[in-house]
């Protein structure tokens, strides 16, 4: 088994959420979350990285 949630690293620091998620939606759906995201209220994940949970195992695998 795989775990659906991946790490990215190395983001260019003007990437918002949208762009990432255009970006790798070619694998499945998924959301883009980061440490403190409810409290930052912000689409720009801190520090060039986010974390993407997958909906299926099978984009991950991919």
């Amino acid at each position: 088994r795989f775990s659906r949630k991946v790490f990215v690293g190395g983001l260019p620091p003007d990437i918002d959420e949208e762009e990432i998620i255009t970006h790798f939606q070619r694998f499945g759906p998924l959301v883009v979350d980061w440490p403190h995201k409810q409290e930052s209220k912000s689409y720009f994940p801190p520090k060039g990285y986010a974390f993407l949970i997958f909906t299926y195992e099978r984009s991950v695998q991919e």
